[in-house]
């Protein structure tokens, strides 16, 4: 009754209630930013995961395509185990998507398989850029001896990042790229055992750096480009393999054609036997390889080119881990070194989000998100 009219009992309850809704709505925000960052650490858990899936695969292969030696060399044309890996994830692909129509009313089924000429022109793109890419790697190892050009070649992860900033829009933050600097380092580590044994003449063999260059530049883009292909548009994943596989089998067989054509002076041309020397092996690796393709294109469509990048650049010093435990292959320090290192920037890549969070605050946020339900605050 003594209380002045700015403090009436109907303005004290308006102005509590007030601070209740404030309050109210700053546990909501903590709420939602607890659930994006948890969500952030499912979806790049999930990514590790789809990465280390497609390494095993990848060593898989790896060590398919070294079983099948005989007495250190390929008995058989290496050229038809892509050519029949890619036949092979045709075949998938298409059974794929019938067990996937199957059942579905027609329009759903239009949208699936829907394609304009510019989307089936776009699919060419990679087939006959890796081709291009395929002979600029002779070009570069022509110039450069193998351990330069695998050194070089560690710089696609870079250019993987920067390929994704113009052509898809996608922006990371400072620690994912000091993680992708780390893995191109640990990278080159692996590889530093054979450039010094390696025979150095002095020279600077500037056509066969330029063409190196080219070679990363081309390879990043051409994996961002059909990352950005696999996520146009709502077909479906096996009807876009589809297309893309077909014009990788037309490619391989221009390619196959224009090398049996220039041999055929010395012999009766790769036709007349082309499955000539296949073994268990040849035939393991053309599954093994035909399995990676599909992998990475479920990576593309619902990961991206980088976990893609990271899977691809680990399984060559995985798979000579891996021949070490099975084939008894020699495994240096500087193998060892750099895989650690590769390792420590996935986990850097990944779980950025939780790693680099203050302890305090984190601790703090838990207390608020467990007080909201419930608990009690002092």
């Amino acid at each position: 009754r003594d209380l002045p009219p700015f403090a009436s009992p109907s303005r004290l309850r308006a102005s509590f209630g007030r601070v209740i809704l404030m309050r109210k709505a700053s546990d909501d925000d903590q709420a939602s930013l607890l659930e994006q960052v948890e969500s952030m650490t499912s979806k790049s858990f999930k990514n590790a995961v789809a990465s280390l899936a497609l390494l095993v695969i990848s060593c898989f292969y790896a060590l398919a395509a070294s079983a099948s030696k005989v007495d250190g060399k390929y008995p058989y044309n290496t050229s038809m185990v892509p050519l029949c890996a890619e036949a092979l994830k045709i075949v998938i692909s298409a059974v794929s998507l019938w067990f996937q129509l199957k059942g579905l009313p027609k329009d759903e089924k239009d949208e699936l398989t829907f394609y304009t000429t510019k989307s089936i022109m776009g699919a060419a793109v990679p087939g006959v850029a890796y081709q291009i890419l395929n002979n600029l790697n002779f070009v570069t190892l022509y110039y450069l001896d193998a351990a330069t050009y695998q050194i070089m070649g560690n710089l696609k992860i870079l250019a993987t990042g920067v390929a994704g900033y113009f052509l898809m829009g996608r922006r990371l933050s400072s620690g994912k790229w000091l993680a992708l600097t780390l893995l191109t380092v640990g990278a080159a580590t692996t590889q530093l055992g054979k450039y010094y044994q390696a025979r150095m003449s002095g020279n600077f063999e500037i056509m066969g750096y330029a063409s190196a260059l080219t070679c990363v530049v081309l390879s990043a883009s051409v994996g961002v480009y059909t990352e950005k292909f696999m996520k146009t548009g709502n077909a479906s994943m096996h009807w876009q393999n589809i297309q893309l596989y077909t014009f990788g089998v037309l490619a391989n067989v221009a390619a196959l054609n224009l090398n049996s054509a220039s041999s055929l002076s010395s012999g009766p041309g790769f036709w007349a036997d082309p499955f000539e020397g296949f073994n268990a092996g040849a035939w393991l690796s053309v599954l093994g390889l035909a399995l990676v393709g599909l992998a990475v294109s479920f990576l593309l469509r619902f990961a991206d080119s980088i976990v893609k990048t990271f899977a691809t650049v680990l399984t060559p010093p995985f798979s000579a881990v891996a021949a070490w435990f099975i084939l008894g292959d020699p495994c240096g320090p500087e193998l060892v070194l750099g895989v650690t290192t590769m390792m420590l920037s996935m986990v850097f890549f990944f779980g950025e989000a939780t790693l680099f969070r203050d302890p305090s605050a984190a601790a703090a946020e838990e207390g608020e998100k467990n007080g909201g339900k419930g608990g009690t605050r002092v």
